[in-house]
């Protein structure tokens, strides 16, 4: 399924709604901490706000960008590394301490999604999803004698099993296919 940027809009502003529901929760067990009414409302908001954005918006063209055509599951596995509990944490923390706008907090929602840091192993999935369209590959060189002839990485046409690009910089060959965006960094 290819995301649009309506369903990463729609994902955004149903993941807000859903943890509006259980600061709702949280509230009925806590009567006396008003911040969990105050969070739940300020989440709601921004559901609401998400989902009247245009779809030009450029927040929702940044994300459409690096969600790579992929299921719109809150581009989780896609952009990195992404820890679950850091994650948890964003989510759970709207409205819950600070009050900024709608606009504030998506901002903040974007930016988590955007800064990223990349492992070499998923830069080179990344990298060789691209380059099968055009029948090469992405290969790490293992031995001394081949990293002498070759480089740590080389790139091979897969059909003629024939080296086509030696001493390869994956990050910049990354760059270069743009399937690394520029607030991600190469672990």
């Amino acid at each position: 399924m290819e995301t649009t940027r309506d369903d990463i809009r729609e994902c955004i502003a149903d993941r807000l709604d859903g943890q509006a529901e259980w600061r709702d929760e949280v509230a009925k067990e806590h009567p006396d901490d008003e911040r969990n009414v105050s969070a739940a409302e300020a989440m709601r908001a921004c559901a609401a706000y998400v989902r009247d954005l245009p779809a030009d918006d450029p927040r929702l063209v940044e994300l459409d960008s690096v969600s790579l055509g992929m299921s719109p599951f809150m581009f989780r596995g896609r952009i990195g590394a992404i820890d679950f509990e850091d994650e948890s944490r964003l989510w759970g923390q709207i409205g819950f301490h600070d009050f900024w706008s709608p606009s504030d907090y998506l901002d903040q929602i974007v930016e988590f999604y955007l800064e990223r840091t990349v492992t070499t192993g998923a830069l080179i999935k990344r990298v060789n999803r691209r380059l099968v369209k055009e029948g090469r590959k992405l290969l790490t060189t293992r031995g001394a004698r081949m990293i002498a002839s070759v480089g740590g990485h080389y790139v091979i046409d897969v059909n003629r099993s024939f080296v086509v690009d030696k001493y390869v910089d994956v990050e910049e060959l990354a760059r270069q296919l743009g399937v690394l965006r520029p607030r991600e960094q190469v672990a």
